[in-house]
């Protein structure tokens, strides 16, 4: 969700995944009514709370990984920084 900027590893919002969010936050409630939706970001909550505040978030849940190996256990960042965004090119395969 954040990328590295010139004074912080994750300082700057990614484009991509902001955009995705844009285009579900309305969806969010209606999403809720049949699964769990969040949206997770490796930054401190009060960092992510703010971006969603400029971009006009209100109804995605929003979850902080700060600190924490979640979006390692679960796939999301293939090395430190890193992220997976949508499907990814395995060895002759996509996953």
């Amino acid at each position: 969700m954040f990328k590295p900027g010139p004074s912080s590893p994750l300082e700057v919002p990614c484009p991509i995944c902001t955009s995705i969010i844009d285009g579900i936050d309305g969806a969010a409630p209606h999403i809720a009514q049949r699964t769990s939706f969040a949206v997770s970001a490796k930054v401190p909550i009060e960092q992510f709370s703010a971006h969603a505040r400029t971009r006009g978030w209100r109804r995605a849940r929003l979850l902080s990984s700060a600190g924490t190996t979640y979006n390692r256990d679960y796939y999301a960042e293939v090395a430190p920084g890193g992220c997976i965004v949508g499907a990814t090119r395995g060895v002759g395969r996509v996953r």
